[in-house]
């Protein structure tokens, strides 16, 4: 039986930031108290769609623990009855792997505002208002202060040990990451060179900044 007197843990998925491994995990240490929403095929979403920046978390929770998948922390109000947690990536393999991830499914005949048809270059791709700096959007800044813990992708292990902790549970590392891109690079799509990279690095100072800071708390 789930202890619904411990504080309820939200827990932001970033895309592309090993959130769908994160959640195995997490569904195997919370079970049925885990709340996962990811849009309106979920059984879920009907319940979190009516929630707004006003309603208190203990209203969504209602009999859940911990809730996990794609929203913004300002949906609603959270305060500080609530441990909060993500997980970020080196921003530059984020972005590729967004841009692949879209790729795909707009080869599948699924369209997307961020990649309207595959005709879009990932240099395009990456100029985009939507797209530059996408972490610290989603998470509405880089003051990781008010977190319990951000993880960091590329310190996968350390960083589950470190949210173990600020959340007293058991997290374990059951598999490899799942959900990776299939040809296990963005490169075919995304060109590597020095000056995309700058390019990418000055539209993106808020997400490397976020990245850093992520990185030092995990490191110590």
């Amino acid at each position: 039986m789930e202890d619904l007197t411990k504080p309820p843990i939200i827990s932001v998925h970033i895309p592309k930031t090993a959130g769908t491994t994160f959640r195995q995990i997490l569904d195997a240490e919370f079970g049925d108290s885990l709340l996962a929403v990811y849009g309106a095929s979920h059984p879920s979403y009907e319940k979190f769609s009516k929630v707004d920046s006003t309603t208190r978390v203990g209203v969504i929770m209602d009999g859940f623990q911990i809730l996990h998948g794609h929203y913004k922390p300002s949906r609603f109000d959270w305060s500080s009855e609530c441990k909060k947690i993500t997980w970020v990536r080196e921003p530059y393999q984020r972005c590729a792997s967004q841009y692949s991830h879209l790729r795909r499914q707009v080869s599948s005949g699924r369209s997307h505002e961020f990649l309207p048809d595959l005709e879009m270059t990932f240099e395009a791709f990456i100029e985009q208002p939507k797209i530059s700096n996408f972490m610290s959007q989603y998470i509405e800044g880089t003051d990781i202060s008010g977190w319990s813990c951000v993880g960091v992708v590329e310190e996968f292990e350390s960083s589950l040990e470190a949210m173990a902790i600020a959340l007293d549970r058991d997290l374990v590392n059951l598999a490899a990451p799942t959900n990776e891109n299939p040809d296990k690079t963005a490169k075919k799509n995304t060109p590597d060179s020095k000056d995309l990279q700058i390019k990418f690095e000055n539209l993106n100072s808020l997400d490397y900044e976020l990245y850093e800071k992520a990185l030092n708390a995990i490191k110590g």
